[in-house]
């Protein structure tokens, strides 16, 4: 069976080469591309046909009978060699014709790719900043953002837990600077230690003293002796004699120190200087404590102010980048400009996080010095100038 000139195992071999060549996964389009291959090659024979009858001059019959007797002729005197050979270079230029059908083909896929990625690029520059975020990242910042927050919570409400227990015993309200000091004067374990050091010190430069005092020793005793001498005598005449002797002894000494070459004097001097040393001790702590109180309550306040301050900008900041995020969306504003200001509204949140820090810290530091927890700290009198 011929078709086209090529026998049926051909056809078949020229199959299984186009399936090689497109893959198993893009049969239909090789069918499709074998259909075309046929087409263009019955095209190919018509127009040599119709080459062919053109060539021949109907006015000469006799001659293209001729023609066509010493073709038949040829043909039938060719060698089944040659016919193979023909055949072989038809199954080449057709798989070569296939060849190039498939590079145009896939330079065309390779255009359309290059176009949709044009689009694709185009599209994203064209969308904002915030819509370019993946939404997997954006879950994932979300949830530790939540964790975040949940673990503050634990934190702020075990902290607010104890020390709940702590101000329960003191209900104080805010007062003025001069009205809560001498409170903190009495109850401060610095000064309660440096009273209790001077305190010491007085007692041991009054034991100094005893020194010029007469000391008095007074003792009593008890007696009591058994005399087991035995009497002279001849056996059993002789007896052993039990006189016993007792009696209660009393006494008393009186002592003065008449004199000792100064040596009373120097640790009588040495005493009064301990106690004057820890006398000066003791209103130094009381000062440190309360110049230490006084800075703790300006601080805290100072802290607090800037922290407020901190957020407020922090805000206005926020307000400002929502504006322009808007106003590129509308294309009133450049990209730039957007970028900008979100870096000055990441500056401000540095800012406000740096100063609540702060405020942290000084809060602690109050409840160190003042033994309890401000709560209100907006409502702190502001310290009366003299």
């Amino acid at each position: 069976m011929k078709l086209l000139g090529l026998n049926s195992p051909e056809i078949f071999i020229i199959l299984v080469i186009l399936l090689s060549i497109l893959g198993p996964k893009r049969v239909e389009k090789g069918f499709l591309l074998f259909k075309k291959l046929l087409k263009f090659l019955l095209s190919k024979d018509d127009e040599d046909r119709s080459s062919a009858n053109s060539k021949v001059k109907p006015e000469e019959p006799e001659e293209s009978e001729v023609k066509e007797e010493i073709i038949e002729s040829d043909v039938k005197a060719e060698k089944p060699e040659e016919i193979e050979l023909k055949e072989k270079q038809k199954i080449e230029s057709n798989i070569d014709s296939a060849k190039t059908v498939e590079p145009q083909k896939d330079i065309a896929e390779k255009v359309e790719e290059k176009v949709e990625q044009a689009i694709e690029d185009k599209k994203l520059a064209e969308t904002p900043v915030e819509d370019t975020e993946k939404p997997a990242v954006k879950e994932e910042i979300a949830k530790v953002e939540e964790d975040v927050k949940a673990d503050e919570k634990l934190v702020e409400q075990a902290t607010e837990k104890e020390w709940a227990e702590v101000d329960a015993e003191q209900n104080i309200d805010w007062m003025q600077l001069h009205e809560l000091l001498p409170r903190l004067i009495v109850e401060n374990e610095k000064v309660k230690a440096a009273e209790l050091d001077y305190e010491a010190a007085v007692e041991a430069l009054k034991s100094e003293y005893t020194a010029y005092y007469p000391q008095v020793t007074i003792s009593v005793g008890n007696n009591w002796e058994d005399d087991r001498t035995p009497s002279k005598g001849t056996y059993p005449n002789n007896t052993i004699t039990h006189d016993s002797k007792q009696g209660i002894q009393k006494s008393i000494t009186i002592t003065q120190m008449i004199w000792d070459a100064g040596r009373t004097n120097a640790m009588i001097d040495k005493a009064k200087a301990t106690a004057q040393q820890a006398y000066y001790r003791l209103e130094l702590t009381k000062e440190d404590v309360v110049m230490e109180a006084i800075n703790a309550w300006l601080n805290l306040q100072k802290a607090y102010n800037t922290h407020e301050a901190n957020k407020k900008i922090e805000a206005n900041a926020k307000i400002t980048l929502a504006m322009t995020i808007e106003k590129v969306k509308k294309g009133e504003g450049s990209k730039l400009e957007q970028l900008q200001i979100e870096q000055q509204y990441r500056t401000y949140q540095t800012l406000s996080m740096t100063s609540r820090l702060g405020l942290d810290s000084a809060i602690q530091r109050f409840q160190n010095v003042w033994r309890w927890k401000p709560h209100n700290i907006a409502d702190m009198p502001s310290p009366l100038a003299d």
